[in-house]
Formats: structure tokens, C-alpha cells, sequence
């Protein structure tokens, strides 16, 4: 049997799942909805030959590619999140607000030019410290 033959049997195996109520309120032939899943299954049929997924052996059968057991192991994992990347680098990062709060409150830098005087949320999702009072806008570096 050839893939194409196995392909319209599944195909025609699908289409008698759909009750012909939903078919004709659909407005569908059960002929139509047997050729429409045929030629899905085919188009995904062509793609995973096209990427690899699927390989033909000596002997002509088609199968899955063999992945790595790492490759294996990716599939039930999920990426990590990337942070956003920071606007402002050059200025310190504190995990929390009440950890910068803490340094505005604890300034020591007596001749430093600006005194800092609130902390804002970074969309790095770490906490900076500005002069600006909350009223005022920046340069919009930050959210």
C-alpha cells in the first residue's frame, strides 16, 4: 500500500467521526470532507519529510527520525524566559524595591552630584534608582 492510500484511508477514518447533522450544517459532503483531510494530512505528509521528521529506511518504510536523548529530553521541557534587556546598564540593579529603597534612604554619598530619591521598576525586572521625582517624566528608558 502506498503512503497516499494509507493517507485517504485515515482520511476517510476521520471523516466518519463527523455526525452528518454537523456536516450539513456546515454545509459538506462526507466526500468533500474526506478529500479537504486528505490533502492536509499530504501537506503535513510533504512537511515532515521536507524537515526530517520522517525518513524512509532501507526497505522503504517510513518512520520517525531518530532523535538524541537530549533532543528527547528538550520536548518535555520549556524554554527559559529571556529578561528583557536593560536600557539603563550602567546604572545599579537591585532585586527588589525595598532593597533600593533602602539605599535611597541610606545615601552615603555625600559628594556625589545627584542624590537619588525614589527607586522605579525596570522592565529588566530589577529595580534602579533615579533623582527624578515621581512626577516628573525621564527619558522614557524605562517602563
Amino acid at each position: 500500500m502506498t503512503v497516499d492510500q494509507e493517507l485517504h484511508q485515515l482520511a476517510v477514518k476521520a471523516a466518519g467521526q463527523y455526525p452528518d447533522s454537523l456536516l450539513t450544517a456546515q454545509g459538506w459532503t462526507r466526500q468533500e470532507l474526506v478529500d479537504a483531510i486528505h490533502a492536509r494530512l499530504q501537506t503535513k505528509y510533504t512537511d515532515m519529510r521536507a524537515t526530517g521528521e520522517l525518513v524512509a529506511d532501507d526497505d522503504g518504510v517510513i518512520r520517525p527520525a531518530k532523535r538524541s536523548r537530549r533532543q528527547r529530553r528538550r520536548d518535555h521541557t520549556t524554554p527559559a524566559a529571556q529578561p528583557a534587556r536593560c536600557p539603563t546598564p550602567t546604572k545599579l540593579a537591585f532585586r527588589d524595591q525595598a532593597h533600593a529603597d533602602d539605599v535611597v534612604q541610606h545615601w552615603g554619598y555625600e559628594d556625589a552630584p545627584v542624590r537619588p530619591t525614589r527607586a522605579y521598576p525596570c522592565r529588566c525586572g530589577s529595580w534602579h534608582l533615579t533623582s527624578q521625582t515621581a512626577g516628573q517624566q525621564d527619558t522614557g528608558r524605562h517602563d
